[in-house]
């Protein structure tokens, strides 16, 4: 019996200590979110002040680039070209008899570290590499040429056939699978000059040649320009 009475006094000041122990442990919960409340207010603050001070930073870049004056390059006669605001490629396009020529063009900016071998008079170290793809279709097939802008002159880099211009012209995932398998013709390297001076005159008879790759890539340099201006008005406003 003394046992017993022991157990059920040791239960009754468990019981006791636990309801004692509840308005103590209330008291420091709201304590605590007394504290932490302005934890939690200060980066709310410090958030919005770091979106207006972005904002006129981008307005302040947007105005220094603005101050630049910059001017179209001249568009090759029989040409046109097109780009959508806000996508990063450019398309050119152009008849020739019962041919359709087409340019796709990836929007490019200038290599820093060539700009400045460039003005620090280092031309033969200032070689840029701008590449782009044409087109030619002709009754449903199509030639499709790599070349590239290289400090003033249009190089071949290769050439394929294919008998479906659809083929060719396939920019989806499952295209460019489709192309990877397709034989993409042979090294330009390792072809004989006469063939390589054939393929040359076949080109500029359409009007793809250096003065055609040059404008490709001072176009590419103009709209990503515009493209950069767009967007740092695009984040100026956002943040503001």
């Amino acid at each position: 019996n003394s046992f017993c009475t022991l157990l059920r006094a040791l239960s009754m000041f468990r019981v006791a200590s636990r309801i004692a122990a509840r308005p103590v442990a209330a008291a420091a919960s709201a304590a605590a979110l007394r504290v932490a409340q302005p934890v939690f207010a200060a980066p709310a603050f410090a958030a919005v002040r770091h979106a207006s001070r972005l904002s006129a930073a981008a307005k302040e870049e947007l105005d220094d680039e603005l101050s630049n004056e910059r001017v179209m390059p001249q568009l090759p006669e029989g040409w046109t070209v097109q780009h959508k605001k806000g996508e990063s490629r450019f398309t050119m396009t152009k008849k020739h008899g019962d041919e359709q020529l087409s340019i796709i063009c990836q929007l490019q900016v200038l290599d820093p570290e060539v700009a400045e071998r460039r003005a620090n008079g280092d031309a033969a170290d200032a070689v840029e590499h701008f590449p782009f793809t044409l087109h030619i279709v002709r009754g449903g097939k199509c030639l499709d040429f790599s070349l590239t802008h290289a400090d003033g002159e249009l190089v071949i880099d290769g050439m394929t056939h294919y008998e479906s211009a659809a083929v060719a012209q396939d920019d989806s995932a499952e295209g460019e699978v489709r192309k990877e398998r397709h034989y993409q013709g042979p090294t330009f390297a390792e072809l004989n000059s006469g063939f390589v001076d054939a393929i040359v005159d076949y080109l500029e008879a359409r009007g793809v040649n250096d003065d055609l790759s040059t404008f490709v890539a001072q176009y590419s340099y103009a709209i990503e320009q515009q493209e950069y201006e767009n967007w740092l008005r695009a984040v100026a406003d956002f943040t503001a």
